[in-house]
């Protein structure tokens, strides 16, 4: 999978809202799901009332790395993808 999912944890800090921890979250609980046609996909969290479709994910709630997403493909590419050719240049001592 090429996306990694993380919940942001906000706390108050001398009358201000900051960011205390990212929680990294388990993918298999999230999905990619487009409302709208003519809307970009949005985040879904998977729920026991919803397995298909999920929910929505609030604003500022959950935040995503995701490597070359693309509008066929919002979840990305894989790090296999990105990392291959260096990873063998690298084992076939090409690369110093």
């Amino acid at each position: 999978m090429g996306f990694v999912p993380a919940e942001i944890v906000w706390t108050i800090r001398d009358n201000m809202v900051a960011a205390s921890r990212v929680v990294k979250r388990a993918q298999r609980r999230f999905v990619y799901a487009q409302d709208d046609a003519h809307a970009a996909p949005a985040l879904h969290l998977l729920t026991a009332s919803d397995m298909l479709k999920g929910e929505a994910v609030p604003d500022r709630k959950f935040m995503v790395h995701r490597v070359n997403p693309e509008d066929d493909n919002p979840y990305g590419t894989g790090l296999g993808l990105q990392l291959y050719w260096p990873v063998f240049f690298k084992r076939k001592g090409i690369l110093s």
